[in-house]
């Protein structure tokens, strides 16, 4: 009798080692990972031809609106070439007070001062005009005459309400000051009466300066003593 060692002996290789190779096989296939689909592919989005448009549109306004500002500070320098003959740089400022105009970033700041409060508020009504204009080109008549009731509950707010005033006669009713009185009636809170001589805004007159945009409280200073006051103001052009 054949004992089944025998039996697989004689049996061809192939049969031979099937059942292993069916084990392999099994063991292969239950380790391998399963299959996972890739993720979509995101396609970039091609710019469309309206964004090229508004680009150059935006472009040509740009362009625009500098030639247009251009043409505007030539206006300006020749208006001041024909008020001020005497000064080539239109932009030259002559002080005619005590005041000075103090460079700031992206402002100017005014320095005014006086032997006590109300006259530093005088010279620093005229420190404005003389930088928006050239104060001695302006002319008193009774047309630029004005009376202003100025108030504040401190002395940064009666400041800054002062030159609020004074700033929106000359850009509301084109009211260029040559002169500035201050009568202080009380402190607390604080009042006073502001006359101010002047005439109507010309360009073909009166130079042309630099414009204020409007009066800030920022950095503020005022330092009042027994003979002396000194003021300073930064204002946004």
């Amino acid at each position: 009798m054949i004992s089944k060692s025998e039996q697989c002996r004689l049996l061809p290789s192939s049969l031979r080692h099937a059942p292993l190779r069916k084990q392999r096989a099994h063991t292969t296939m239950a380790d391998a990972p399963s299959w996972q689909p890739l993720p979509p592919r995101r396609r970039k989005r091609q710019k469309s031809d309206t964004t090229t448009d508004t680009v150059s549109a935006f472009e040509q306004k740009a362009k625009a609106n500098a030639e247009a500002v251009a043409a505007n500070v030539a206006q300006r320098a020749a208006a001041n070439a024909r008020g001020r003959p005497e000064v080539a740089e239109a932009t030259k400022k002559v002080m005619h007070g005590d005041y000075e105009h103090l460079d700031h970033t992206a402002d100017v700041q005014f320095h005014a001062w006086g032997v006590d409060f109300e006259k530093a508020l005088e010279a620093l009504g005229c420190c404005l005009f003389d930088y928006v204009t050239e104060i001695t080109s302006i002319n008193e008549t009774e047309e630029g005459a004005r009376t202003h009731e100025i108030e504040g509950a401190d002395m940064k707010k009666f400041i800054f309400r002062f030159l609020d005033e004074l700033l929106y006669a000359f850009t509301g009713d084109d009211i260029a000051c040559r002169t500035v009185s201050v009568k202080l009636h009380s402190r607390d809170p604080f009042k006073a009466t502001v006359r101010t001589t002047g005439e109507k805004f010309d360009l073909e007159k009166h130079p042309q300066g630099t414009e204020v945009k409007a009066i800030t409280y920022s950095a503020m200073q005022i330092h009042e003593k027994e003979d002396r006051c000194d003021l300073y103001v930064i204002v946004d052009i």
